[in-house]
């Protein structure tokens, strides 16, 4: 009988030693996930860096759009101005600063109510003066044909088409069996009320192939520049 509980108590004394040996291998499965995540810090710098590069400043130079009416916006009296095929035109002479552009231009344009009849815009680079100008070629025409009573004749011109310089740009070439077609006029600013955008630019007013002080056409511009620090 003493060597049976002798026997039992020793198989019990190993179920017990194997059981021990198994709590203390448990552990190792940690050590490995610990490991992995040791890695993965690894990668977030890679995307950090990734993230910086693409918004990172193109460097190209900050550009800002100015809006200028030519004419005295304050003053209500207005006048329509025929233009004929024979007419040299209506225009305004501009200086666009170096590095900016001429992005866009308009001007006011009645028909007399039929909506009938052409006019043509042209924009020139100065030279010396109307006649040397308006004898080179243009750098950008643009015709309106049948154009609704009243009109905002708009040309609108691609980046550094038109860049920085002097320029004259004119409206011309009337075409009309009708009543006629021909721009808006008013006054311009007097030297006590010119703005500074107006004193900037060197707006000038030309009516049939003179400077003119006491009429001008309603031309509104925007003018793309480089922005001021």
């Amino acid at each position: 009988m003493k060597r049976i509980l002798a026997i039992l108590l020793a198989a019990m004394l190993l179920c017990c030693v194997f059981a021990a040996c198994d709590e203390k291998e448990e552990p190792r499965a940690p050590r490995e996930t610990t490991e992995a995540k040791t890695e993965a810090p690894t990668e977030k710098p890679t995307e950090a860096a990734t993230t910086r590069e693409e918004t990172t400043d193109d460097g190209l130079p900050d550009l800002t759009d100015v809006y200028v009416d030519v004419w005295d916006v304050d003053d209500a009296n207005h006048t329509a101005q025929k233009i004929e095929a024979h007419h040299k035109g209506i225009g305004v002479a501009v200086t666009i600063p170096e590095g900016g552009f001429l992005y866009e231009a308009s001007v006011l344009a009645p028909s007399y109510g039929d909506n009938i009849g052409s006019l043509t815009i042209k924009v020139f680079a100065w030279n010396t003066d109307y006649d040397t100008t308006v004898a080179a070629e243009p750098v950008y025409t643009q015709q309106f044909v049948d154009f609704a009573d009243n009109s905002d004749l708009v040309c609108e011109f691609e980046e550094n088409q038109i860049p920085g310089g002097r320029y004259l740009i004119l409206v011309c070439d009337g075409v009309d069996e009708g009543d006629g077609v021909g721009v808006w006029t008013g006054k311009p600013y007097k030297s006590t009320t010119m703005p500074e955008e107006y004193v900037k630019y060197e707006i000038e007013s030309w009516v049939n192939g003179k400077a003119n002080k006491k009429m001008i056409a309603k031309f509104s511009l925007t003018i793309t520049e480089l922005e001021e620090e």
